[in-house]
């Protein structure tokens, strides 16, 4: 028989994408590709197809902002704060503190997954009727991690295999 653990009185999460290239990386992977586009770029218009150095110069451009907004992107973090009977959500850019904080009471606290319309799930952390989503840096599998974890941290205290559900009427049958 599985015994239950509270959970602890104080719970850290930081949600962040993953972020697997570095700066230097980013760097030496534009580098190269540029070394490789603008050689055979070149050696075109020398032959007299200099259309094509243009065009390798927008590609490069085009590639150079992508890596940019994807390096960027990588700073994002999520931090959930549980500490006693509060929950505290920052939501920011790594190195610039949190752009936007919010306490809730941590009783009232209650962790959704919903499916979307690409059926893809969404985690929702609801108080009342305040709602926020949580992980979308996240893939699929992390995100429902992420949900099993939170679960456990906001695990109701009579949801446990020894102690009993709160008591509630009984529903009444027709005719009574």
């Amino acid at each position: 028989m599985d015994t239950w653990t509270p959970p602890p009185e104080s719970t850290t999460v930081v949600v962040a994408p993953n972020a697997s290239l570095t700066k230097r990386q980013a760097i030496w992977f534009m580098v190269s590709i540029s070394a490789v586009s603008l050689g055979i770029a070149i050696y075109l218009a020398l032959r007299g197809f200099w259309p094509v150095l243009p065009f390798a110069g927008i590609e490069l451009t085009a590639l150079a902002v992508a890596i940019w907004v994807s390096m960027r992107d990588n700073n994002y973090r999520e931090v959930i704060r549980v500490k006693g009977d509060e929950v505290t959500l920052e939501f920011g850019m790594l190195g610039d503190g949190a752009r936007s904080r919010v306490s809730l009471p941590r009783a009232m606290v209650r962790v959704s997954s919903e499916r979307r319309f690409a059926g893809e799930e969404h985690l929702i952390l609801m108080c009342g009727a305040q709602r926020f989503e949580l992980g979308r840096c996240l893939g699929p599998q992390d995100r429902r991690s992420l949900v099993h974890r939170l679960r456990e941290v906001f695990r109701p205290g009579w949801q446990n295999t020894e102690a009993e559900p709160p008591a509630t009427a009984a529903p009444l049958r027709h005719g009574e």
